[in-house]
C-alpha cells in the first residue's frame, strides 16, 4: 500500500488509524456510548453497535451516510435513506416498502466509520467523472465484500460513515456527520431540531441555518405529549417523528436533560468541519448574518464542529464530553413589535412542521380522515390550512 501523509492514515481489513481522524472516530464514539448507553456500544475502533431507530435516524441527518443494498443479478449499491422534513419526501413506510431489508432485524445494526475512496474535492482533469464512478464501483463492491465475509451481517445491517481526506486539512468526517452530533446534543434537552430549516416570514431570503432548534413554551408542551404518547423518547429531530409507523414506540422515554449552558428557546447552528481557521472564521461570519437577519428570531447562536472552543460553540472533547459555551448577548438583532408578530407566524409554521411529520405515521386515506372534521381537503394548501387548526392530541387519538 501507497504511503500515506503522516496527517492520517487507514489500513482497510485490520484497522489502524493514526493522527486526527483517530481522535475524530474516538471522541465520536466516546460522546455517542456516554450521551446513549443502552443505544450505543463500541464494536471496535472504527464501529459501533445500535438500533434500528437510531441507525436510520443517523442515516437521515448525516445525508452522506448510506447502508449496501444488493439486488438480484446486480452489484451492491448504495442506499440512501433519506427520510427529508419536507411533506413531500420521502416517507419512513416508502422506505420499508423499498427496501424491507432495513427493518428485518429492529434490534441489531452496526454504525462503520470508513474512509471514502474518492477524495473530498472529487478528481480533476480528463475523465474524471468516469475515473469517479469507477472508484465509488469499487469501494460499494470492497465493502460489501467486508461485510458479508468478514463481518457476519446482512448488507441491511451495517450503516456506513464516510470520512473523506481534504487537501487543506487531511482524513475527516464531512459535515453531515456533525449535523448529527450537534443535533443529538440537543435534541437531548428536549429541542425540536430542524435541518437548514429557512425562516423566510421573517427573513424573506433563503438563508438558512444548518440546523434550527426550537424549545417554546408551546413545543416544550407538544414534545412531553409526545413523549408520552410513545412517539418520541426525549426531544426530537423532526425526521423521527414518522419512525414510530415502522418501528413502533422508542424503548427509552427520558425527561430531556438540562442543556449544558443554555436555556435559549430558539436556537442557529451553523456546522463546519474542523479544517482550518478559515472555516471557522467564515462558520461564524455565516451565523452571524442569520442571526441579524432573522431580526430577533433566533435567541442564540451557535458554531458547532470537532475540537471548536469559545463563546457560542457547541463541540465535544476529545474523551467525548459535551461542551456547549454561551454566546454574547450581542449576537442577535433585537426583536421589535413588528418582528413579533411575524415571529409567532413563523412558529405557526414550525407547528405546521411537526404536525405535518406526525401525519406520515397515518395512510393518506386516515391523514384525510383525521383531518376532514376541521375542513375540507382536497389541495396540499387545504391540508395546511387544516393542520394549522389542530390540536397535537386530535392526531394522537388516532394512533
Amino acid at each position: 500500500m501507497a504511503k500515506m501523509s503522516k496527517i492520517g492514515q487507514i489500513i482497510l481489513g485490520g484497522l489502524s488509524l493514526k493522527g486526527p481522524i483517530r481522535n475524530e472516530i474516538s471522541a465520536a464514539s466516546s460522546f455517542l456510548c456516554s450521551a446513549h448507553p443502552s443505544k450505543f456500544q463500541r464494536r471496535s475502533s472504527d464501529s459501533l453497535h445500535t438500533d434500528a431507530r437510531y441507525a436510520m435516524l443517523m442515516a437521515s441527518v448525516a445525508t452522506d451516510a448510506f447502508f449496501l443494498r444488493r439486488e438480484r443479478g446486480k452489484e451492491a449499491e448504495a442506499y440512501h435513506l433519506a427520510l427529508g422534513r419536507n411533506f413531500e419526501s420521502k416517507w419512513a413506510e416508502d422506505v420499508e416498502n423499498d427496501y424491507q431489508g432495513l427493518f428485518e432485524n429492529k434490534r441489531g445494526k452496526v454504525v462503520k466509520f470508513f474512509r471514502h475512496w474518492v477524495p473530498e474535492a472529487g478528481y480533476s482533469g480528463r475523465g474524471a467523472g468516469n475515473r469517479t464512478s469507477a472508484r465509488e464501483e469499487e469501494m460499494l463492491q470492497s465493502l460489501s465484500l467486508e461485510v458479508e465475509n468478514n463481518m457476519d451481517l446482512d448488507l441491511a445491517d451495517v450503516l456506513f460513515v464516510p470520512y473523506h481526506w481534504y487537501a487543506k486539512g487531511g482524513l475527516q468526517f464531512g459535515e453531515p456527520f456533525y449535523h448529527f452530533v450537534a443535533g443529538l446534543i440537543l435534541r437531548d434537552a428536549g429541542y425540536l431540531i430542524l435541518d437548514e430549516y429557512t425562516p423566510s416570514l421573517i427573513t424573506g431570503t433563503a438563508r438558512t441555518p444548518d440546523l434550527s432548534a426550537f424549545r417554546t413554551p408551546e413545543l416544550v408542551d407538544v414534545m412531553k405529549r409526545l413523549r408520552a404518547a410513545g412517539v418520541i423518547s426525549s426531544g426530537a429531530f423532526a425526521q423521527e417523528l414518522q419512525l414510530r409507523n415502522v418501528l413502533g414506540s422508542p424503548d427509552e422515554v427520558t425527561t430531556p436533560r438540562q442543556a449544558e449552558s443554555t436555556d435559549a428557546e430558539i436556537i442557529a447552528v451553523e456546522v463546519k468541519r474542523n479544517e482550518s481557521q478559515y472555516m471557522v472564521k467564515r462558520g461564524s461570519e455565516q451565523l452571524r448574518d442569520y442571526l441579524l437577519s432573522a431580526y430577533g428570531f433566533y435567541d442564540e447562536g451557535y458554531l458547532s464542529g470537532p475540537s471548536i472552543t469559545g463563546p457560542g460553540t457547541i463541540s465535544i472533547g476529545d474523551d467525548g464530553s459535551v461542551r456547549v459555551e454561551r454566546p454574547s448577548p450581542s449576537t442577535s438583532a433585537a426583536i421589535t413589535d413588528f418582528w413579533r408578530e411575524r415571529k409567532s407566524r413563523q412558529l405557526l409554521d414550525v407547528r405546521v412542521n411537526v404536525m405535518l411529520q406526525i401525519l406520515k405515521c397515518f395512510g393518506l386515506s386516515e391523514m384525510v380522515e383525521v383531518c376532514g372534521g376541521k375542513g375540507s381537503v382536497r389541495t396540499y394548501d387545504d391540508l395546511v390550512r387544516v393542520v394549522s387548526r389542530l390540536d397535537v392530541g386530535d392526531l394522537l387519538k388516532g394512533l
